[in-house]
């Protein structure tokens, strides 16, 4: 896995073992982020702060931050995904820009900032973008203009809480796309 573009383009990340932690694969990345410089739902990442829950890897964030995202902030509670996350962020040179929040993004329990572009990626089919969400709102983490991305597996029910509006959703092989924001 490596970045895509950016001042960091072609930066090897690491990925830890195992099956807990399902890197999105550098195509639906890609995607994802061209919406998010190229669409009209969003005006582009430079100088924007970017939250990755659900962070694994933190190949979101890491990517936002090649691409001039102002800060990153990842939500990530499975200790071997915070140690391979903190050497992804290290090699990347951007702890100055970062940080890591070791707490299961379905309990937060306090006020985290607000972001411009907030991405999930919870373990398949589990309800797990919902509980973030409902949580992500209770803390003020999303504001009137917050861009929100959630992955889930193509075909997976997911709705959004009531005050946000889904407004385009894509799909990458088995990935599924939701983008949203709250509603006017």
């Amino acid at each position: 896995m490596r970045i895509i573009s950016g001042t960091l383009r072609g930066k090897i990340l690491k990925s830890p073992d195992g099956q807990n932690t399902r890197p999105t694969s550098d195509k639906a990345r890609q995607g994802i982020f061209n919406i998010i410089e190229h669409s009209p739902i969003c005006d582009g990442i430079v100088g924007k702060t970017f939250l990755d829950v659900f962070a694994g890897t933190g190949a979101f964030g890491l990517e936002a931050m090649s691409r001039g995202a102002k800060s990153a902030c990842f939500i990530e509670k499975d200790k071997n995904a915070i140690s391979i996350l903190r050497e992804n962020i290290k090699s990347c040179r951007v702890e100055n820009f970062t940080q890591i929040i070791t707490q299961d993004a379905t309990k937060i329990d306090k006020k985290i900032g607000q972001f411009d572009i907030i991405f999930l990626d919870p373990p398949y089919e589990k309800g797990l973008v919902n509980l973030a969400l409902v949580k992500l709102l209770e803390f003020d983490a999303i504001g009137e203009n917050t861009l929100i991305i959630a992955e889930h597996k193509k075909g997976e029910n997911i709705e959004s809480p009531a005050p946000l509006e889904i407004l385009r959703e894509v799909n990458y092989g088995i990935n599924a796309f939701k983008l949203a924001k709250l509603q006017d």
